[in-house]
C-alpha cells in the first residue's frame, strides 16, 4: 500500500496514513479502531468498509494498546470507550479463541437463481433492511444458515452468500410463506412472489480443477480442500512436507485422488498463503513492468473468471478484496 500510494518515505506514510483514515473511516463515522474493522456505523457501505482479519486481534491488538497507554503514562487517566451494543448478545462473553485448536469446515448448500428478474439480498432479516445488492437469475447462492422460523413479516430469513460474478455478498434472503418453506425463496422488493428452486447439493466451487492446476480461494486450507472431495495424501512446498500446514499456498504441491496437482491460491502472488499488501505491490509491478509474474504466481494473479491476462481489473479486485469491499472467489 505504501508503494502504490507514493508513501516511500516514513514521513510520507505517516501523513499518507493519517489523510487515508481520516476520509476513508473518521469521516464516515468509522472512528474508531472496532468500527474500522466492523463497519456498523457507516450505512452507505454497511458491511463493506472494513478490514478485519486476525481472529486473535482482540486479543494482541488490545495487548499492544494497553502496553502504548501504559508506556506513556496514561494508564490510569480517565478514558471513554465507545462500545457498541447489538440486539441478541449473549449473556456470557465468548471464549477465546485457540490459534492451535483443529480447524473445522462445515458443508453449505449451493443453489443457482432461478427468477423472473432479481431477488434481493438484505443486510438482516427482515423486509426493511437494509438493501445490499438485487441479485440477477443465474447467479450462485451458497445458504450458510437456513431459517428455521417466521419472522414478523411471514418469511423464512436465510442467511447467504451471493455472488455477483467473481464477487460474493453476505446477508439474508426470503423464503416463504409456502407449502415447503424449505425449497422456495421470494421476492421482497416488488409485489411479486417469483422463486428460487434449490437444486440440491451442486458441486463445491470454492476448488476447481484447471488442468493440474487447482484453483482455490484466498481462505482455502488442506481442510476445505479436503471437504471438496479430495483425499490428499501428499503435501510439499519447495521440497519440504507441507502436510502439517493448513494454510497453503500458491504453488503447494497436492498429491490427491491419485493425482498430482499445484495449488493456485487465487490473489496469493508470492506464495505465502496470504493475500495481502505484498501481493497487490507484485501485482502493481507486473502491470508496470517492473518484475513480471510468471507459471503458478501469474495464473494466482487472474482474478477474473472472463480473462486469460493481467490487467486492471484485476488490480481492482484485488484492492476491493484487501479493503474488504469484497471477496475474490472463483
Amino acid at each position: 500500500m505504501q508503494e502504490i500510494s507514493g508513501w516511500n518515505t516514513p514521513e510520507r506514510s505517516i501523513a499518507g496514513g493519517i489523510n487515508f483514515l481520516a476520509s476513508n473511516y473518521v469521516a464516515v463515522g468509522q472512528n474508531t479502531a472496532y468500527f474500522q474493522k466492523f463497519n456498523v456505523v457507516n450505512r452507505n457501505a454497511l458491511f463493506r468498509n472494513q478490514y478485519m482479519q486476525n481472529i486473535m486481534a482482540a486479543q494482541s491488538e488490545g495487548q499492544r494498546m494497553r502496553n502504548m497507554y501504559n508506556n506513556s503514562g496514561m494508564l490510569n487517566t480517565n478514558l471513554t470507550f465507545v462500545i457498541p451494543v447489538f440486539e441478541n448478545m449473549p449473556v456470557n462473553a465468548s471464549p477465546r479463541p485457540n490459534a492451535h485448536a483443529p480447524v473445522r469446515t462445515r458443508q453449505f448448500d449451493e443453489a443457482r437463481l432461478n427468477v423472473n428478474g432479481t431477488l434481493t439480498l438484505r443486510a438482516g432479516p427482515r423486509v426493511d433492511s437494509i438493501l445490499i445488492h438485487h441479485i440477477n437469475n443465474g447467479s450462485r447462492i451458497t445458504v450458510l444458515e437456513r431459517a428455521t422460523t417466521r419472522s414478523h413479516d411471514g418469511m423464512y430469513w436465510d442467511k447467504v452468500i451471493a455472488y455477483r460474478g467473481t464477487i460474493g455478498h453476505t446477508g439474508f434472503m426470503a423464503r416463504g410463506p409456502a407449502n415447503d418453506p424449505g425449497r422456495l425463496w421470494i421476492q421482497t422488493h416488488t409485489h411479486g412472489s417469483d422463486t428460487i428452486n434449490r437444486v440440491g447439493n451442486a458441486p463445491n466451487n470454492a476448488v476447481r480443477e484447471e488442468g493440474n492446476y487447482l484453483i482455490v480461494e484466498p481462505q482455502a486450507t488442506l481442510d476445505s480442500i479436503r471437504a471438496a472431495g479430495y483425499n490428499i495424501t501428499a503435501a510439499t512446498r519447495n521440497g519440504y512436507n507441507a502436510m502439517g500446514y493448513q494454510n497453503i499456498g500458491t504453488g503447494t504441491v497436492l498429491t490427491a485422488n491419485g493425482r498430482t496437482f499445484t495449488v493456485v491460491k487465487l490473489g496469493d502472488l508470492n506464495g505465502d498463503g496470504s493475500v495481502d499488501v505484498i501481493d497487490m505491490i507484485l501485482m502493481r509491478r507486473h502491470l508496470t513492468g517492473t518484475t513480471r509474474l510468471q507459471g503458478v504466481l501469474y495464473r494466482a494473479g487472474r482474478l477474473a473468471s472472463n480473462q486469460a491476462t493481467i490487467d486492471v481489473v484485476d488490480m481492482i479486485l484485488m484492492q476491493r478484496h484487501l479493503t474488504r469491499t469484497s471477496l475474490i472467489t472463483i
